[in-house]
């Protein structure tokens, strides 16, 4: 199964300088449990600014250069950057996103048909899950979305 793997501020930021604009403990948790012992995509630009590899998980970096074919069998997240989800967006079986309750100046956004699916229907996913975690200095609403077969 191949699953997108994001946060975003209601802006539709999720990245400036290289980094995430936020630090929310709980989300990164989160993002730590969904993930655990998966495969991690990630682009090269986002790899080499967000201080990975991260524990725990198998990485595959992408760069305009290389090409690589994953196994069907594997638990595969694809975390971004921007050029990544559009890249892999046409394979995603199932998405999980964390929109954060706050606007953040950025300069990286998550791309509009993979931010609308909080806020619209979309007749090619279907919504799973919706959790709000409200009690945080800066709340949060976690949405699981699976492809429609």
């Amino acid at each position: 199964m191949t699953t997108l793997v994001a946060a975003v501020s209601e802006n539709g930021v999720i990245g400036r300088n290289g980094t995430l604009p936020w630090r929310i403990p709980e989300e990164s948790r989160l993002f730590r449990r969904l993930t655990w012992g998966g495969t991690l995509v990630v682009g090269k630009k986002t790899f080499e600014s967000s201080g990975f590899p991260l524990p725990g998980r198998r990485h595959i970096v992408v760069s305009r250069k290389n090409e690589f074919t994953l196994n069907g069998n594997e638990n595969v997240f694809v975390i971004g950057g921007a050029e990544i989800y559009r890249l892999f967006w046409p394979k995603i079986n199932a998405v999980y996103l964390s929109l954060i309750h706050a606007e953040y100046d950025g300069d990286v956004r998550l791309p509009d048909e993979i931010f609308t699916l909080a806020s619209k229907k979309n007749p090619k996913f279907s919504l799973v899950e919706r959790r709000f975690y409200a009690a945080l200095p800066v709340p949060f609403t976690f949405f699981r979305f699976r492809r429609n077969e």
